[in-house]
């Protein structure tokens, strides 16, 4: 596993620690990945006070920042995890990644356990973060209208494998691998005459344990297009063109436009990155792709009309901000200020 040219699988906790700066984490479960015995301010300073980043009145001040940053009020800061909601405990995981300038967050499934309103209130923060402070992303999640969303490239991956690796609306337009094409026929169309129209891939058969996986390529078992070779010879990523990469010994779509294959869809896992020019040469490169909506439904879904920047006005599903829980009585000096 490398790391802007540096190999970093063999590295020591010592060695690892100056990488552990450019490289932070969002956890999926906003409930399990905060300490309860520790309140806001503690959390937020944690990384600050591991790695020496400025002195006390210092570190008071990068934690309020930390939580304006992200929607919350510098009142918060002495209150426990527990007295949050989960849209606001997930924006204190976003503030605790971003504390030490990070130049890669790696988001594991960073929504899948909000409801969704707040759901679309913490990627339209992801997204603005990434705008305001040049971040590169790599988003991990099942939720496809979430991966479409917030990615310009994706990696659709079937038991811990790559299958194909694709520019985001590259790879909607015209899946290659029948896996791809298996779960995007899946995804709901809002359209009902569009929805049956089209017809659903169901893959037959129970998936393999990743544990003994199945000889040569891994989704020969459940796949329509499978022949001898498949079950022999695993395929290597091959490229077809724009940077569409797939591994499959029968690909799907070849000499076809991206406008006339499959429409979107499917609940598969996949990993989603993200990447922005950025202000130092480690930074990403890849420009985010314009926001991918029709016109006709702008108008139904928040947009702005005339806005310079409409994708960040866009506010689908948004819904009203949930407040912060009521404070409860406590006896005095309980709140003696972190």
């Amino acid at each position: 596993m490398e790391f802007e040219g540096q190999d970093i699988s063999t590295l020591s906790r010592r060695e690892l620690r100056p990488v552990r700066r450019e490289l932070q984490m969002v956890f999926q479960d906003p409930y399990a990945s905060l300490n309860p015995r520790k309140r806001v301010g503690e959390i937020l300073s944690e990384p600050l006070r591991i790695h020496k980043r400025g002195n006390r009145d210092e570190v008071k001040r990068r934690v309020r920042e930390l939580l304006d940053l992200v929607g919350l009020s510098p009142e918060h800061i002495n209150r426990y995890p527990h007295e949050f909601s989960g849209g606001q405990r997930q924006r204190i995981g976003v503030a605790r990644a971003l504390a030490l300038h990070p130049k890669l967050v790696i988001a594991d499934e960073p929504v899948s356990a909000l409801d969704v309103s707040i759901r679309a209130q913490v990627i339209n923060l992801l997204d603005d973060l990434q705008d305001e402070l040049h971040l590169t992303y790599i988003f991990i999640a099942h939720d496809l209208g979430v991966v479409r969303h917030v990615s310009d490239r994706i990696a659709v991956m079937y038991l811990g494998k790559i299958v194909e690796v694709s520019p985001a609306e590259e790879l909607y337009q015209r899946p290659v691998h029948p896996y791809t094409e298996a779960l995007l026929s899946a995804v709901p169309i809002p359209d009902p005459d569009l929805s049956d129209r089209r017809i659903q891939i169901v893959l037959e058969g129970d998936v393999p344990s990743p544990i003994v996986p199945p000889s040569g390529c891994r989704f020969h078992p459940r796949c329509r297009c499978a022949t001898k070779i498949c079950g022999q010879q695993e395929p290597p990523l091959a490229e077809y063109g724009g940077g569409h990469m797939a591994a499959c010994h029968h690909p799907l779509n070849l000499g076809i436009p991206a406008a006339s294959a499959l429409a979107p869809g499917g609940p598969g896992r996949r990993v989603a990155t993200r990447r922005r020019q950025g202000r130092g040469s480690g930074r990403g490169t890849a420009v985010s792709s314009p926001p991918r909506t029709s016109a006709r439904h702008r108008a139904g879904r928040g947009w702005r009309a005339g806005s310079s920047r409409a994708r960040r006005t866009r506010r689908t599903a948004r819904g009203p901000t949930r407040a912060a829980p009521a404070r409860r009585p406590t006896a005095a000096g309980t709140r003696a200020g972190w």
